[in-house]
């Protein structure tokens, strides 16, 4: 059973004992989050919106002019999809690493850990996460539901990697999916419980988010995977060692057993 209290009270003591590396690792996490690139839904509403303006006789281009727009908005839309994959990415992993540091080291975490995923099995990161989404997407085209079920099976990727890059992808996927299992309602009741934190941000046009409510549930984030981690390697779980020495987050001694 998830204490969401309880992890929301070690998440707010990590976030708050190193307030601006976490403040700068989760504006950083929403800019990555966030720069996905011209999505596909973009291009084709370009692509309809300015067929139903040539069709109306609103605006004439020459056909040779329309491919060019097109082919410049395809273009695009191809850089941001490798931009995505091979750098915005692999910088999520580090920041979920960031987190986990923070959990244990406070202040003394290392902001540079953001960069991890480049030192470290950096192409079997890319692959894995590229993966990891591209599952994802497959089940959402059945339907949201299961998207969304899937989502939450795979939750947990982005931390297996932070802690063990090297890990094999089927293995990453795998043991997320495990960790997961039986926990996907509980987390999907974590995460709304979050909803008038989402209020208060919108409120204040963002502001309460940039610099609150984005850090600190980025931080409960990194304390939940701790947890279902912990739990599933039958594994103590100390609410309290934020700043402290712990397991480490390098799982040492967790995904070695």
């Amino acid at each position: 059973m998830i204490d969401r209290q309880a992890v929301k009270q070690a998440g707010r003591r990590a976030f708050l004992a190193s307030y601006w590396k976490c403040f700068l690792a989760a504006l950083l996490l929403g800019l990555v989050m966030g720069s996905s690139g011209p999505s596909g839904t973009s291009l084709a509403y370009t692509t309809t919106s300015y067929g139903s303006q040539m069709e109306s006789g609103s605006l004439l281009i020459s056909p040779a002019l329309a491919l060019a727009v097109l082919s410049a908005a395809l273009t695009a839309g191809i850089f941001g999809i490798i931009i995505q994959i091979f750098l915005l990415q692999p910088i999520e992993a580090g920041i979920r690493r960031f987190y986990l540091l923070n959990r244990d080291h406070g202040k003394n975490t290392n902001f540079g850990e953001v960069l991890f995923a480049f030192n470290n099995s950096y192409l079997n990161i890319v692959k894995t996460l590229f993966l990891q989404n591209l599952f994802i997407c497959l089940w959402s085209l059945l339907f949201v539901i299961p998207g969304i079920v899937k989502f939450y099976s795979y939750r947990m990727v982005p931390y297996i990697l932070s802690e063990k890059p090297d890990l094999a992808w089927q293995d990453a996927l795998s043991y997320s999916e495990e960790m997961m299992n039986g926990r996907k309602w509980e987390c999907f009741v974590y995460d709304l419980s979050f909803l008038g934190w989402y209020i208060v941000s919108a409120l204040t046009l963002g502001l309460a988010g940039i610099f609150y409510v984005d850090p600190y549930k980025a931080a409960c984030d990194a304390e939940l995977y701790t947890l279902i981690r912990d739990m599933h390697f039958n594994q103590p779980h100390n609410y309290n060692y934020s700043g402290a020495a712990g397991y480490g987050s390098d799982g040492q001694g967790i995904w070695n057993g």
